[in-house]
């Protein structure tokens, strides 16, 4: 067993993005949790390097809540009525293809969900005011509508139920010990 300092404890403890503090744990993100390792220094400008980076991280997460939704919690829910129960609904602000890499690819496309079926999308949160503050357009037919969570640009799963309702759940990732 090697011995590990307190200096390097923190240092492993703030690459996962977990920051300790006296009343229960933290969970921050990217350069968050750098700034709460070091909170005298500001964190620098992200690079084009890391930039790209974190979308292949988004991409992965993605995949990993498609292959495997049974590591989340369900957090918030927001339902609404399918115009026709026998129609599908297309949500025009997500992407649901952890393979596009770029934003460009995945704007490009309507996100389908068919009625009786289960998906996982990432809303996208740079396409308006709107999704920037967690906002989700979709459309079935000539009926268009918008839900909105709490988190913009984060994983959220879509239930459409054969009574025509869809039901969409976001998402936070489980944190084993």
């Amino acid at each position: 067993m090697s011995n590990v300092s307190r200096r390097d404890a923190v240092k492993m403890v703030a690459g996962l993005g977990i920051v300790a503090t006296g009343a229960g744990v933290v969970v921050t993100r990217g350069t968050d949790s750098e700034a709460a390792a070091k909170p005298n220094q500001t964190p620098a400008p992200a690079s084009a390097q890391q930039q790209t980076a974190d979308t292949e991280q988004i991409d992965m997460n993605l995949k990993r809540a498609i292959e495997n939704p049974y590591q989340y919690h369900l957090l918030e829910k927001v339902s609404f009525q399918a115009p026709k129960t026998n129609r599908a609904v297309f949500f025009t602000s997500a992407s649901g293809n952890p393979e596009r890499k770029s934003q460009e690819e995945s704007k490009s496309r309507d996100q389908r969900l068919s009625p009786s079926t289960i998906r996982v999308f990432r809303a996208i949160a740079d396409q308006d005011d709107f999704t920037s503050h967690g906002g989700v357009y979709w459309k079935s037919d000539d009926t268009t509508g918008k839900i909105q969570f709490e988190h913009p640009g984060g994983l959220f799963l879509a239930v459409y139920d054969p009574g025509g309702m869809v039901h969409c759940y976001s998402l936070f990732p489980l944190f084993g010990c």
